[in-house]
């Protein structure tokens, strides 16, 4: 792990990362605490990831709020961007939400983020 004094501009703290993504830090800390997710390294003690992280961090939060398990997060998201079927696993996300009938506003957040994929 990389310890820094200032994260570069391609790099975001925890904090950063939370509020860019629209994702709970809490959550994130879970996502590293269950090594679905690894920070770049530190900035004043504060974990920092890569900018480019907070499409990951968008899926795999709504992977956990659709109720998907570490390993079925690790298999799909960090595997892969298909179901290995060539089908993307935003698409997958997006339908499996809605045969749930999620009506989760964070989820639906993360997906409307997602589809613009503006980062």
């Amino acid at each position: 792990m990389v310890f820094q004094e200032n994260p570069t501009p391609e790099m975001i703290t925890l904090d950063e990362a939370s509020e860019a993504a629209g994702v709970p830090a809490a959550a994130i800390s879970r996502l590293v605490a269950l090594q679905l997710l690894e920070p770049e390294g530190q900035c004043g003690g504060v974990d920092v990831f890569p900018r480019s992280a907070l499409h990951s961090i968008r899926v795999l939060r709504i992977m956990e709020l659709l109720g998907y398990s570490p390993q079925d997060m690790r298999t799909h998201a960090i595997d892969g961007q298909d179901d290995g079927n060539g089908q993307d696993l935003v698409d997958i996300l997006t339908i499996r939400a809605g045969q749930l009938s999620s009506h989760n506003p964070e989820i639906n957040y993360l997906l409307s983020q997602l589809n613009k994929r503006t980062d």
